[in-house]
């Protein structure tokens, strides 16, 4: 089907303009994105330069800092410009020397990472000129000869437009002269209406007398002639009228049969190669980008070539030939004393006492730090079973998560090392000057919380609050007198005074675990306390009092059942600067001086910390209470809002009792009755 058997009205010329015109505009759009394609292209490749530019010169200095040499020893080999960048407007060939394989001594000591970037580099200077020579080719090729085609079958298309208007203007001439002419044929017949009319009047008006006569028969006879070439004339308008009217319907048979048609298939001609010159175009376009990216493909297998030759341990070979200097020892640093060079230790018998405890504590805590390194040791040599199997197949685990573990593990086995080779070399030190002790009993010192006031059995001086005591033989001093005293112990339980003592239970579940107070009787009195009875920790949660308030229970126990005294674990020191605070725990006094303490009552600190007791003031009055039982009140600097379930939320502003530390930069903290962990650095400490 063509256009012309399609379409049979002359009105029809509308759809087909409109068709014809909107894909004359859609070759214009394709033509318009092909210019804002090259445009991008060319705005690509001055980037490209810019930036090309930029990182040559950062190559040129990074080599020149990463290809070192140690200033005595020069080497010329290290040739910045060994090398060449591609040359102007060439593409990287896939058969082209690799730099990666050194061909000259020239590049022998090329880091073979500092080669793949300058390769990097060269390839992508070649896509940027790739890119300007497709910009080219398209403007050349397809965007001004798209530009003079549209411009052709615009001019076609107005051109049998053109036709068809003045075919149709034909039509219309000729339907006007049909009008003419079947006016003056309507007029004539007006005429000879008007003649007979006349007749008729003039024949009636006439008598039969002068009918008769000649001058009635001479004026009848003129009146018949006016009306004879009046009917004579009629006959010819309606000739003319009817041939006006044959030539007007062969004439449209003839324009709207052949004419018309002609031209509508012209036009149809016309569309039909619009579409063929898109086509045609359209080929060129994707060639013109099949050509580059085949160009650029084949830029890419030098750049893979140098890239796959990367050598990590080659390179620190090359940097270490280049930077390897003869090693000096560092000397041991030397005694220098006060008034004396001598570097001996000063052997007495209280010094030799001292040595010896300091001795036998740097070997309790070694047995301590030994097992920490073991953990971390054996932890370290299980992760190194597996870590070379992960981290040459990076698709079993992450492998920067490998290398980091592996780092994190080396880390904490050689910081848990550390202090092991100072005690074992302290501890040596000591053993070769004063020898080896013979094997005896030594104190079994744990810290103690003293209510009331007692002796040191060291330095005889005052003793309440924080102490030590041997849970064999009773022994009890001020902490900072344990080095002083002698370690044999004769595991004899002494006679003392009745005094209480501060336990404490297993802090790892909770850190507000409350301080338990139990009595613990003189062997004189044949009092001792059975550790079946001994009251559980208090749970923050029930906020009962840490005091066991029946003093007078006793409860005999075997002698040679120990009672075990846990160390109690430190609470935020109340200080001058941190007047208010909380009362944690519920506290009865035992003595006249102190004062007691309801849970979460605030509190103003009036004197600081002695000895693990500290002067407060209450609504109840002034007095002392353990500073294990305050906490101090704190304000939040931020809002924070929590991830997991051991942690609190709270905001900015909110007042907070500051229950103890946590992990390393965590503060356990109260806030109403929730508690839990938060963030140290959005507490204002």
């Amino acid at each position: 089907m063509t256009y012309g058997e399609s379409f049979k009205e002359f009105q029809d010329k509308t759809i087909i303009d409109n068709y014809i015109t909107s894909n004359i505009n859609f070759l214009y759009d394709f033509r318009e994105y092909l210019k804002e394609r090259v445009n991008l292209e060319k705005n690509f490749a001055k980037d490209s330069s810019n930036l090309i530019q930029k990182y040559t010169q950062k190559f040129e200095k990074k080599r020149a800092q990463s290809v070192c040499y140690t200033p005595s020893t020069p080497n010329p080999s290290n040739d910045l410009n060994n090398l060449s960048p591609l040359k102007e407007g060439s593409i990287a060939s896939p058969d082209a020397t690799s730099p990666a394989t050194p061909t000259t001594p020239g590049n022998a000591n090329d880091y073979s990472y500092m080669i793949a970037w300058k390769s990097i580099l060269n390839q992508m200077e070649a896509i940027s000129k790739a890119r300007i020579t497709f910009s080219e080719k398209v403007t050349d090729n397809i965007i001004e000869k798209l530009k003079q085609q549209v411009a052709i079958k615009d001019e076609e298309r107005k051109k049998y437009l053109l036709y068809h208007k003045n075919i149709l203007n034909e039509i219309d001439k000729t339907n006007n002269e049909k009008q003419n002419a079947r006016k003056k044929y309507i007029e004539s017949t007006d005429v000879m209406s008007n003649h007979q009319k006349k007749l008729t009047k003039q024949d009636s008006s006439v008598n039969e007398g002068d009918k008769n006569n000649d001058k009635g028969k001479k004026k009848m006879e003129k009146l018949n002639d006016v009306i004879e070439s009046a009917q004579i004339d009629i006959n010819n308008k309606k000739n003319l009228y009817i041939l006006s009217l044959e030539g007007l319907n062969t004439m449209k048979r003839k324009i709207r049969n052949e004419f018309i048609p002609e031209i509508y298939n012209n036009l149809q001609d016309t569309q039909e190669s619009l579409i063929r010159d898109f086509q045609t175009f359209s080929r060129e376009y994707i060639r013109l980008e099949q050509n580059l990216s085949d160009d650029i493909k084949s830029s890419f297998d030098i750049t893979n070539n140098n890239i796959n030759s990367i050598n990590p341990g080659n390179d620190n070979n090359i940097f270490e030939n280049e930077n390897k200097k003869e090693y000096v020892p560092e000397e041991d640093e030397k005694y220098q004393g006060v008034g004396d060079n001598n570097g001996e230790f000063v052997i007495t018998d209280k010094s030799s006492i001292f040595l010896s405890n300091t001795s036998a504590s740097l070997q309790s805590q070694l047995e301590e730090l030994s097992a920490k390194f073991c953990e971390y040791k054996r932890e370290y040599d299980q992760f190194m079973s597996t870590y070379g199997n992960y981290v040459n197949d990076p698709t079993k685990m992450d492998a920067e998560g490998m290398r980091s573990k592996k780092s994190e593990l080396l880390y904490n086995m050689h910081m848990s090392e550390i202090p092991i080779i100072i005690n074992q070399s302290k501890i040596e030190s000591i053993s070769n000057a004063i020898g080896n002790d013979v094997k005896y009993n030594s104190h079994n010192f744990k810290s103690v919380l003293l209510i009331n006031s007692t002796h040191c059995d060291y330095c005889q001086e005052k003793l309440r609050g924080k102490a030590i005591q041997c849970k064999d033989c009773s022994f009890t001093c001020h902490p900072k007198c344990e080095e002083n005293v002698p370690r044999r112990c004769t595991g004899i339980k002494m006679d003392r005074k009745v005094l209480r003592i501060g336990t404490m239970a297993d802090s790892k579940d909770s850190s507000l675990a409350s301080p338990l107070f139990v009595r613990t009787p003189s062997v004189a009195n044949s009092e001792a306390l059975n550790p079946d009875m001994v009251s559980s920790p208090v749970s923050a949660n029930n906020f009962t009092s840490p005091l066991t308030n029946d003093s007078t229970n006793k409860i005999e126990e075997d002698e040679n059942e120990k009672v075990e005294i846990q160390e109690v674990p430190e609470q935020p020191k109340p200080n001058s600067t941190s007047k208010q605070m909380c009362a944690i725990f519920e506290y009865q006094p035992q003595n006249n001086d102190e004062v007691a303490l309801s849970m979460n009552e605030k509190v103003e600190v009036i004197e600081d910390e002695v000895d693990g007791w500290v002067k407060v003031k209450t609504e109840k009055g002034e007095g002392f209470v353990p500073s294990s039982y305050i906490a101090p009140i704190k304000t939040a600097l931020y809002s924070y809002e929590p991830d997991k379930d051991d942690e609190i939320a709270i905001n900015e502003g909110d007042s907070v009792v500051v229950l103890g530390k946590e992990d390393a930069g965590w503060l356990k903290i109260k806030k109403g009755s929730l508690e839990g962990i938060v963030p140290e650095s959005y507490i204002d400490m």
